[in-house]
């Protein structure tokens, strides 16, 4: 995210939480637990923990939609 120009950081603004809350779901029935997903998300949000894909912390999340493309499966939703 660009900062320049005093922008605020949503995750930073308890003002602008609301409008950035993201929502990350995985469907279990259709992930295989490849992991192609964490390869291109950003760190901390989706891990393999135990093989199995976990959502750890949805607030870093910046809603690039680069794990939905990356994934096979179509196991990923990210609502908003």
């Amino acid at each position: 995210m660009n900062m320049e120009n005093n922008e605020k950081n949503p995750a930073e603004d308890p003002e602008m939480e609301s409008d950035f809350f993201v929502s990350l779901m995985i469907d279990y029935n259709k992930c295989n637990n490849c992991g192609r997903c964490t390869e291109v998300c950003v760190p901390g949000v989706l891990v393999m923990v135990n093989n199995q894909l976990e959502v750890t912390d949805v607030e870093l999340c910046n809603k690039c939609a680069d794990c939905l493309k990356r994934c096979l499966k179509r196991a990923i939703s990210i609502n908003d």
